[in-house]
């Protein structure tokens, strides 16, 4: 509109003739108008470019503040190093599902900004205000499994996520790594996680791997499935589903596989400390990473692009070596192992 107008100021032909006749004070007073206009013109474009961001919380707890703060840093690097007219002024704003003031804080936020939820509380936050149509800004949920994405995405398409769980093909590859013979795996699905049985047996497939399933809908079934399974395969790949790896159930599934010699591939570290044999799993710090780079392509494309859901590009590893010792297994050190499972990847 400003521009507009100074278009319309230079291009009357009575405003130049005006100019042309007056004296010194006035083309003084009609340069002072048009330095004016173009400095509002150059406030309008850089507030045109202007995206905002903001995190929410599922609360206090420092898993989100691990993540809040790395993708913090390492977007003022990306826009140190690949600066765009977004990153122009940008300051990521954090918030809490805890704060009483949350809905004020994301007023005015557009079709052009984008709110990042941390957790699944946050998550069910936001989805339930943008289903009630609160919210316009554009959503990327992270910290969350798969399975719960698909939940949410089935009534809000137009939304992203980096998900908390690793991709079925990183598993598989990471299964033949830490078995001394060939792999047959076995997965004991749940309500959540049925779902992939077809996802998980192509992967298998892929890398000649054979896989076996069975299902438990609750978890008073966990025991019967469960040593169905065991007494055919020779690993256990357990997948985040709260019906099965709940608190109550993990000590049941970990002696069980012991007893039977068949050590559990798990998916966080507090799992293999609990006693599986190892995990691949994504740190806050590794999700946050990530973030960042979604963040900052959302901003390249001014807020016109939201990226795709996405599984953690960046991993970390960690093995038991008293388990393996237990089991009469030789583990690599895992900085050896997440190397080689890069490598694999880049293949």
């Amino acid at each position: 509109m400003i521009l507009a107008g100074v278009r319309s100021l230079l291009s009357s032909p009575r405003n130049l003739e005006l100019s042309n006749r007056s004296s010194a004070p006035g083309r003084r007073f009609w340069s002072v108008v048009l330095w004016t206009f173009l400095l509002l013109a150059g406030v309008e474009s850089v507030c045109a470019d202007e995206v905002r961001v903001m995190i929410v919380k599922s609360g206090e707890a420092s898993i989100y503040s691990k993540l809040s703060d790395t993708v913090e840093k390492e977007l003022n690097i990306a826009c140190l190093e690949k600066p765009v007219p977004a990153c122009r002024g940008f300051k990521l704003k954090v918030a809490s599902i805890e704060d009483s003031d949350l809905d004020m804080q994301l007023h005015g936020f557009s079709s052009n900004d984008l709110v990042i939820t941390a957790g699944r509380k946050a998550a069910e936050w936001l989805h339930g205000k943008r289903q009630a149509h609160s919210h316009s800004a554009q959503a990327i949920y992270s910290l969350i499994p798969q399975a719960t994405y698909r939940e949410i995405a089935a009534t809000d398409s137009k939304s992203s996520a980096v998900f908390l769980d690793q991709p079925f093909d990183r598993l598989i590859r990471f299964s033949k790594l830490i078995t001394p013979s060939h792999p047959y795996i076995g997965v004991l699905l749940g309500p959540s996680t049925k779902q992939y049985e077809e996802e998980l047996k192509a992967s298998a497939t892929r890398h000649g791997v054979p896989i076996e399933f069975e299902i438990a809908e609750s978890s008073d079934k966990i025991g019967g499935q469960l040593r169905k399974l065991l007494s055919n395969v020779n690993l256990l790949l357990g997948l985040p589903d709260p019906e099965i790896y709940s608190r109550k159930n993990v000590v049941g599934i970990l002696l069980s596989s012991y007893h039977n010699q068949v050590p559990v591939l798990g998916f966080s570290a507090a799992y293999v400390k609990a006693g599986a044999l190892a995990a691949v799993y994504s740190t806050p710090e590794d999700i946050g990473r990530q973030l960042a780079e979604t963040i900052k392509e959302f901003l390249d494309s001014r807020g016109k692009r939201l990226p795709p859901p996405r599984f953690p590009s960046y991993f970390n590893i960690s093995t038991n070596e008293t388990v393996a010792k237990s089991l009469g297994l030789t583990l690599m050190n895992k900085e050896l192992l997440r190397a080689l499972l890069m490598k694999e990847e880049e293949k």
